[in-house]
């Protein structure tokens, strides 16, 4: 990719994008109150008062008008405008379903979709001989995709958590896309951190707006594609496997949750894509913990996978032992806290 923009332009714009985004996000906030736009506490929120939401429409926007200053200092390619064309899709269907629920079947089919014609560009006739990626690994990087974009919006429970991860994967994939020469899928990492930074402003505990799967999906869309926008602009492709070990490690705290709570109902012979309140960091906030505590640690948390992203990335000794580790060991002490805190109230006190 030729062309990089200076150092400095990707700062003035991460700027520009959290100011914008903090603005924005205050406006969705306006106009929700406004048409009464609400979430409402039921027994399967989080909450416990009516909470405006649209606030991705805010967040969304803003990366969006940053990702556009980055790629206009660079190159326009296929792939970059097939990514972009994904991310409204996603953003428009979103926001539709924001506003009047859609069946989890018409957003699977457009998740797929968008998904696919993703990895179609990045790992098909132009995108093929540069990646040499076998069809069975194209297949399985479609459901990746898919699967991460799903996850990270079914984390999307508590006040602050969602802006919290992306803060920190934002901010860790810039880091790893610069040393991978890979400076518009940096920029890009730059911007969705400054993005997520100026819907925290309203988000953080005790939120003041929500995110809404407007934000969410776009947020989890952008996480599981730069592994492979990296890929395919780095000088020297480093191998799609360590990109993609990267990404889930930056975002591990959800993939682990989530993918754990999947699983658990699906032995349990419960509906995984019905509304549900059995994440671990759900059960902690039940248990009694503070929105604030729990994102904090789950925000911890993917610092921790942000550092294990980076030894990965520069092939540490023992880099990928302790990237498979550390976030199972961690994750096994959260799910412990959780049962105990849980078992702990419901022993009665003398």
């Amino acid at each position: 990719m030729t062309n990089a923009p200076a150092i400095w332009f990707e700062f003035a714009v991460a700027v520009g994008v959290t100011i914008l985004s903090a603005l924005l996000v205050r406006g969705a906030r306006a106009i929700a109150l406004k048409k009464i736009l609400l979430d409402l506490p039921n027994d399967r929120s989080s909450h416990v008062i009516p909470v405006p939401r649209l606030g991705g429409v805010g967040l969304v926007v803003a990366l969006m008008i940053g990702a556009i200053a980055i790629i206009r200092a660079m190159l326009m390619t296929p792939l970059l405008a097939v990514f972009s064309g994904g991310l409204v899709v996603l953003f428009v269907l979103g926001l539709i379903d924001d506003l009047k629920p859609l069946s989890s079947v018409t957003r699977l089919l457009v998740h797929f979709v968008v998904a696919a014609m993703f990895v179609a560009e990045a790992f098909g006739s132009g995108g093929h001989a540069h990646l040499g990626v076998s069809t069975l690994s194209a297949i399985l990087t479609v459901i990746w995709i898919v699967g991460v974009l799903n996850i990270y919006n079914f984390m999307d429970g508590i006040d602050g958590i969602a802006g919290t991860q992306a803060l920190v994967a934002g901010v860790a994939w810039f880091a790893l896309a610069t040393a991978e020469q890979a400076p518009l899928a940096a920029g890009l990492g730059l911007v969705t951190a400054s993005a997520a930074l100026g819907f925290l402003f309203l988000n953080w505990p005790p939120a003041r707006i929500f995110m809404g799967d407007a934000g969410s999906t776009v947020l989890g869309y952008i996480f599981a594609t730069l592994p492979i926008l990296v890929r395919f602009e780095a000088p020297s492709p480093p191998p799609l496997a360590r990109l993609l070990a990267e990404a889930a490690l930056v975002v591990w705290p959800f993939l682990v949750d989530g993918t754990f709570t999947i699983a658990r109902r699906l032995l349990r012979g419960e509906n995984p894509l019905r509304a549900h309140r059995s994440h671990v960091y759900q059960r902690l906030v039940i248990s009694g913990l503070s929105h604030r505590i729990v994102t904090s640690v789950y925000g911890a948390a993917a610092l921790l996978g942000a550092l294990l992203a980076w030894g990965v990335e520069q092939q540490w000794i023992y880099g990928s032992a302790a990237a498979i580790v550390m976030p199972l060991v961690v994750f096994a002490v959260l799910w412990w806290w959780a049962a105990h805190r849980e078992a702990a109230a419901e022993t009665p006190h003398a």
